[in-house]
């Protein structure tokens, strides 16, 4: 994480012999539970390649729409980000061959910019953009993509928990104590599976899981490894004696490819006070509020009552 922008760092960076380079990392998978996880991507928009604390960003053309960051807007307006294709510089990213894939919808792009002279750390970096892919299209010269960012709103301090009976955590989140590894099953599309419902007569058995038939209540599965890998579906319902989990939507994956798929189906939580006690014996951690007013208890103006 970059230092904090003070009058004396932005001097410091925009001086005219600080010739500052822009750093870019890409996540094809963000995880929200650790941001700062590897990214798949590292470029810089440089003429060579450069290397920042000893990891080594490949040179890649790429440039930045102006980015409107003002007060008054909840959200930057969006973002596009180009990427350049240079005279005798092969891409190093399979851009169209990604986004037939659809791994780049949703993928997490960070771009930094460090001083030439300072480059030995990025503790000296300003991040220009901290955004996630929500389109691309290709031209000749390139590609464009559109981002949509955050950054504005992730400056502040929002509340985490709010005066409902709900609980307020994200699932698996900070807050929530649920750690997901203890309750995700490893499963394999067996025969008969198809991208509405997936069958493993060896792993949902559901006397062997700690729920039973209710383990994959509002949960989701998430394909594991391959070219389809992070595409995820809700869980409709989990048919026990089929041992298969019926799925809200389709898996957007080919049904001819589907049987042999190694997928991972996580629980989910309805969010009220009994799932946590009977599911996850998690009730200290519960964000909600048991005994929430669902209706006003003011009578007339003044009634404190």
């Amino acid at each position: 994480m970059g230092r904090i922008v003070t009058p004396e760092v932005t001097e410091d960076l925009e001086r005219t012999f600080s010739a500052p380079v822009s750093f870019m990392e890409i996540w094809l998978d963000p995880d929200d539970s650790d941001p700062d996880a590897e990214p798949d991507y590292r470029f810089v928009n440089h003429g060579r390649d450069l290397e920042l604390e000893g990891i080594t960003y490949t040179a890649h053309g790429f440039v930045l729409s102006s980015i409107d960051q003002t007060v008054s807007k909840a959200y930057p307006d969006q973002i596009q980000l180009g990427f350049v294709n240079v005279p005798g510089m092969t891409s190093p990213i399979d851009l169209e061959g990604l986004a037939a894939r659809g791994r780049l919808d949703g993928a997490r792009v960070r771009i930094r910019d460090i001083s030439l002279y300072h480059i030995d750390s990025s503790l000296h970096s300003r991040t220009r953009v901290d955004a996630f892919v929500d389109g691309i299209s290709f031209e000749e010269r390139g590609a464009l993509v559109n981002l949509s960012s955050q950054s504005l709103i992730r400056r502040t301090e929002l509340p985490k928990r709010m005066m409902e009976p709900t609980c307020g955590w994200k699932m698996y989140g900070e807050g929530c104590g649920v750690v997901r590894a203890t309750y995700a099953v490893s499963i394999t599309a067996g025969p008969g599976s198809t991208p509405y419902r997936i069958i493993d007569t060896t792993t949902l058995v559901s006397e062997s899981l700690a729920n039973g038939a209710d383990h994959f209540a509002m949960g989701y599965v998430e394909i594991a490894s391959g070219d389809y890998k992070g595409k995820s579906a809700p869980i409709l319902r989990f048919h026990t004696t089929d041992r298969a989990l019926i799925l809200q939507i389709p898996l957007d994956v080919p049904a001819a490819e589907i049987v042999g798929l190694s997928l991972t189906a996580i629980p989910g939580c309805r969010l009220t006070a009994q799932d946590c006690e009977t599911r996850y014996d998690n009730l200290l951690n519960f964000g909600g509020f048991h005994t929430a007013p669902r209706e006003p208890h003011l009578e007339t103006p003044g009634d404190y009552r």
